[in-house]
């Protein structure tokens, strides 16, 4: 790439021979025209391709705070480039292609600022996020105001002064209704540490989430019962000479993350690989579009979940089949709301089917799940199949039985 100093291009790009010249941020730039490539379908670049279209869900979510968060990245890198490069090599989270077109997002544990203020160390205790702000005896009612709060932070944190900003940010994790295509729906509040301000606490956050933890050692923390699911982060901003330096940050989980662990299991990124693989083009691609049709899948059976443990069709269980097991089914795509759902068993090639008990469609409809309610359960390293029934169709995954039994 090179920077042309005398040539004007107007009106967006040119391409002169081999060449492509664009203009940004008022200079022309030239860059060798890019040949034709196939659709990369190798395994790494098959899991590369699925590891940036979470990244893009989640800054999407966080974009209107997350400005000026990355405080070394490279001169003309955006902030979105920079929070994908902190984060890609160690994304997990796989969303498939109709996952990506109905706008799915994954809290995960992502790195959501990066700087050179002292970090906010922060863990999960319980429901409380607690952090290692220090606020000596304060005690936080209805009436502490940013100023009471401001100067316990000052007294009792060496690295914390007048003038910085503290601000929270979380993401919550939800699912659509109907669809159970999961989103985020992100909240950001700041106060700047001044022992001089007269607002309250709950003017700036809603009260009953901001706390202060321990008995002896008391510190600032977030109570997260009231939230559900999804992951916050404490952040230190200053603003000096026009110039905004930051505390290096990671999101924190709260809650059950049951959806985060259901994108990131192996059975979610075979499925994810295996939806880009459908068509000669990529999803983004704008050499086709075949409108929203082509990005419904049909529903389909992509695994199990026996007891805790995930296996795929053809696999072998790590923990045998008890006389109540739980079996859960997982699928590709949500069950429709109205779905009248059954499943059963049978153990090899016999024709004889043993039903779950209490079979029903999960949270997010993107499972079915029942319980094994009888003393005939397949022997040990039998072959045995697994049937899901929704609406009359059946789903069936033939497994291999571990050697000994889990209620054993």
């Amino acid at each position: 790439m090179a920077i042309l100093k005398s040539l004007i291009v107007r009106g967006g790009r040119k391409q002169i021979g081999g060449m492509v010249l664009y203009t940004r941020n008022g200079e022309t730039i030239a860059r060798e025209l890019a040949p034709q490539v196939a659709n990369p379908r190798t395994p790494s670049q098959m899991e590369q391709r699925i590891k940036l279209s979470n990244l893009v869900a989640v800054y999407r979510a966080n974009s209107k705070w997350m400005r000026d968060s990355f405080e070394n990245k490279k001169d003309r890198e955006s902030d979105y480039n920079a929070f994908v490069s902190a984060n890609v090599d160690n994304n997990q989270v796989a969303l498939s292609k109709p996952d990506v077109a109905a706008g799915a997002a994954v809290v995960g544990p992502y790195k959501i600022t990066s700087g050179s203020l002292p970090v906010i160390e922060t863990l999960l205790n319980g429901v409380d996020l607690v952090t290692n702000i220090y606020v000596g005896n304060l005690v936080i009612g209805a009436n502490t105001t940013i100023g009471d709060l401001s100067q316990a932070i000052i007294d009792n944190n060496a690295g914390i002064v007048e003038g910085m900003q503290l601000s929270i940010v979380i993401n919550l994790q939800l699912a659509a209704a109907g669809s159970g295509v999961p989103y985020i729906n992100t909240r950001a509040y700041e106060m700047i540490i001044n022992p001089l301000a007269t607002e309250l606490i709950t003017d700036v956050v809603p009260d009953g989430i901001l706390e202060v933890v321990g008995t002896t050692t008391k510190s600032l923390g977030l109570l997260t019962s009231d939230l559900g699911d999804g992951a916050a982060a404490f952040i230190l901003s200053h603003t000096t000479g026009g110039r905004t330096r930051v505390s290096t940050q990671s999101l924190v989980f709260f809650g059950s993350n049951a959806i985060y662990r259901q994108f990131t299991s192996e059975v979610a990124k075979n499925a994810a690989i295996a939806s880009y693989g459908e068509n000669a083009d990529t999803f983004l691609s704008s050499n086709s579009a075949a409108g929203a049709s082509s990005v419904v899948a049909t529903l389909a059976l992509l695994g199990m979940d026996i007891d805790g443990n995930e296996v795929v069709a053809g696999g072998t269980l790590e923990t045998a089949v008890g006389a109540s097991s739980e079996m859960k089914f997982l699928f590709n795509r949500a069950i429709g709301a109205d779905a009248v759902v059954s499943a059963y068993y049978r153990i090899g090639n016999a024709a004889t089917k043993y039903n779950l008990s209490n079979v029903t469609v999960d949270a997010g409809r993107r499972s079915i799940s029942g319980v094994v309610n009888n003393t005939t359960v397949p022997a040990y390293d039998a072959t045995f199949t697994c049937v899901a029934v929704i609406d009359g169709d059946e789903f069936p995954i033939t497994l291999k039985n571990a050697g000994e039994h889990s209620d054993e």
